[in-house]
């Protein structure tokens, strides 16, 4: 944190950090957009907590154009200034999924805390 170091970026050696971050912010617009069927997104939206499926999904959609807008610019060093906005919409998103969302649902949240690997 706070140290980026494309040498630990997911896939360094075969350039496909950014396309596995495309994915994982593709199954996140899965689980929590807005669909023609019931996902998270609407059952939380119903159990109270329409807010922060609002800001979620609105945190889910800026991440997914800076990604692109990266992609289109072929940068793909994280030491590059200009992954800063991307990297902040997604520590936003990792906010409103862990204090927005957990705390508007009516649930207990005993959340364990992963580093990723």
């Amino acid at each position: 944190r706070g140290d980026a170091d494309s040498r630990r970026q997911e896939y360094p050696l075969s350039g496909q950090s950014l396309a596995a971050m495309q994915a994982i912010l593709a199954v996140h617009d899965d689980i929590m957009g807005q669909r023609d069927y019931a996902n998270l997104g609407s059952a939380a939206s119903q159990a109270g907590a329409k807010d922060a499926v609002v800001l979620i999904r609105q945190l889910i959609t800026q991440g997914q154009q800076q990604l692109q807008a990266l992609q289109q610019e072929k940068i793909y060093d994280f030491k590059d200034k200009r992954f800063q906005p991307l990297f902040d919409t997604l520590n936003q998103l990792s906010d409103a999924y862990y204090q927005s969302l957990v705390q508007a649902l009516p649930v207990q949240a005993k959340i364990l805390d992963a580093d990723g690997d």
